[in-house]
Formats: C-alpha cells, structure tokens, sequence
C-alpha cells in the first residue's frame, strides 16, 4: 500500500458497496490514503448497471459480475463463512465443517440483513430442520452471548479482520457453498482511465 499511495493524485470517486463486510474490510485502509474518500453502501436488491450508468457511483464492489458491453467487472474478493466455537468446544479440532453436521445443535447468528446475509437465507432456512437458529442484528448483544463457551456462531474471512469475537475463540471454515460469495469491481468502461489510481487502491485494499 505505501508505494502505491505516493503516486496517488486524489482523482475524486465516489464507492458504492453491496455489502457492509467488503467496505468494513477495505475502507479503512483506503481512508489512509486519502481522506477525502466518498462511499457509501447500498441494499440490494438493486440494477447494479444503472447505479454506474446514472453517475451514482463510479466504482462499485458489486455483488456478482455485470455482464454489460459498457462495464469492466472483474474478481475482487472471495467471501466465506466459518464456524465459531469455544477453544474447549469438542468440534475446535476440526479443520473444516459443515453447518448441516450433525454435530451442531443450535447456531447463533448475527445478522446486517446485507446482500451476502440475504443470499445465505434459504440455507439457514433448510438448515432449521435439524438445527436451532437464533438470529440476532443487536451487536452489543451478540457479543455478550458468545462470552458463552456453549454457543456456536459464525463469522467470516473478511469480518475475522475487523471483529474480534474473543481469543479462546476458533474458527472453523464451513464447507458449504451457500455460504461463500464472489465480489466484483465494477466501472464503466469510459471512465477506466480517469479512474485507474482508485481501482489500482482498491484491488490493494483487499490484500
């Protein structure tokens, strides 16, 4: 990143995440590099081609490739859940696990409702028929109720990052493809060139 910022001009973009696990991930390390930075996330679902048409955005991290004669997207980030469990819980040994094991009694879940927690919904629904879910978007609860070596949660690649769930915590990569996504840089063709030094930090903001 530091070699990279010292060729950075301050061309003036405007960021649109699908999500808030990418923009948590990715807007801190680019607000060390210009301060000025404009982004804000947006729910889905939505025709992410119009929101670059229209101007609203210039770059987004889109929640699938766009498919459009007019827009660049390519791979960004690769997201997956894990399973959170206790260091003394009798799954912390697995090295990887799914959520359908039959192992799991009951999973707590904490919610933003964004486009990867709405993607996951239809397994989480199938999965209440051997497993109790909980579910919960209040954070200041969540994280009083996994100080519980008892109860199983889930986080992800990019939220180990930012969230720290606690230290006698291990985390467990879930196997099932219903709890990964694929983000996507996306910008219109045209303005590629005016907005290369944004793209060029972005694609380091995910290292």
């Amino acid at each position: 990143m530091p070699s990279v910022s010292m060729h950075f001009t301050g061309i003036q973009s405007r960021l649109g995440f699908c999500d808030q696990g990418p923009m948590w991930y990715c807007v801190p390390k680019l607000f060390v590099i210009n301060e000025q930075l404009s982004y804000d996330y947006y729910t889905m679902p939505l025709e992410e081609e119009v929101l670059l048409r229209s101007g609203r955005y210039d770059i987004l991290v889109s929640s699938d490739y766009l498919d459009a004669p007019d827009i660049v997207s390519r791979p960004f980030l690769h997201e997956k859940k894990c399973l959170s469990v206790a260091a003394s819980h009798p799954l912390a040994g697995e090295t990887s696990i799914s959520a359908r094991d039959p192992r799991i009694k009951s999973i707590l879940l904490f919610i933003l409702n964004g486009t990867f927690d709405k993607k996951q919904m239809p397994f989480w629904d199938s999965v209440k028929e051997q497993t109790n879910i909980t579910t919960t978007t209040d954070y200041f609860l969540f994280s009083q109720m996994i100080k519980d070596p008892k109860i199983i949660t889930t986080t992800t690649e990019l939220v180990k990052h930012y969230r720290n769930d606690g230290s006698d915590r291990v985390l467990i990569p879930l196997t099932d493809p219903n709890l990964t996504i694929d983000y996507h840089i996306s910008y219109l063709k045209s303005e590629e060139q005016r907005l290369k030094e944004m793209i060029l930090l972005l694609e380091h903001s995910a290292e």
